[in-house]
């Protein structure tokens, strides 16, 4: 029987001011991509135990300080933890707070499926109207839409221009030699549901595929590049070729 992963926390006190280097401390300890979720959902369990001034009363935090690293790197790096290295016990991640060019490293050892990035840059496809839609959820846990355009539609247009805008701005920037850029569409953080409209057919591997390939000049700074949801990577930027993920239909 397999003993249950526990994350290596040093004992606390209760009171957020003093734990709170042991939380961060927690979240940077070098773990398996196996557990690596496991470690992610502790570190997001304990800080809201620690620090319920972050949390409304409707559960719903406000997305700063570790709260915002903790949505927009630790859970990208969990995601992606299980999609791209199948939750694989002989890949070993760190996430690293600070000011750093990279927001994680990996070792990859693994005799076949070898990883050859050493670093993790992470962004999060958000922008202003997604901080103003969650202070907009906070007091009832609802946000209305009322648009000509049917609003899943207009997100994702918005969320495909965030793409470029931030694949832009990091083509801009030197990064250390081995590093992989993982974008994290982030298109799972509301549940939706319209009324009085069918819901649009969105080819969403196939929209960031467009625009990775675009800009594919510009990124061979990177190792590779990586678009991709809690449910799926979408598309890959490597060797300078742009590969679109597709799901086999099931067989009838």
């Amino acid at each position: 029987m397999m003993t249950p992963y526990e994350p290596p926390i040093e004992p606390l006190s209760g009171n957020w001011n003093e734990d709170k280097a042991k939380i961060f401390k927690l979240a940077q300890t070098p773990t398996s991509a196996q557990e690596f979720p496991t470690l992610v959902q502790s570190v997001h369990a304990l800080f809201r135990a620690l620090a319920p001034a972050a949390v409304s009363p409707l559960g719903i935090e406000q997305r700063v300080g570790l709260s915002r690293k903790i949505h927009n790197e630790l859970y990208p790096l969990g995601h992606f933890a299980e999609l791209h290295f199948a939750a694989s016990a002989e890949v070993q991640i760190t996430w690293h707070d600070g000011s750093q060019s990279f927001d994680a490293t990996v070792e990859d050892r693994r005799a076949e499926l070898e990883f050859s990035s050493k670093f993790l840059e992470i962004t999060t496809l958000q922008d202003k109207e997604d901080a103003d839609q969650l202070d907009a959820l906070n007091p009832t846990g609802i946000v209305s839409f009322s648009s000509s355009e049917h609003p899943v539609l207009a997100d994702h247009r918005r969320k495909v221009g965030l793409l470029r805008s931030v694949l832009e701005k990091k083509a801009k920037i030197t990064y250390p030699a081995g590093t992989a850029l993982l974008v994290y569409t982030d298109e799972f953080r509301f549940k939706s549901f319209t009324v009085g409209a069918p819901a649009p057919v969105i080819d969403q591997p196939h929209d960031c595929g467009e625009v990775l390939d675009e800009m594919k000049s510009s990124l061979g700074g990177f190792d590779a590049v990586y678009v991709f949801s809690k449910q799926a990577i979408y598309c890959t930027l490597s060797g300078g070729e742009v590969f679109v993920e597709r799901e086999e239909p099931d067989p009838a």
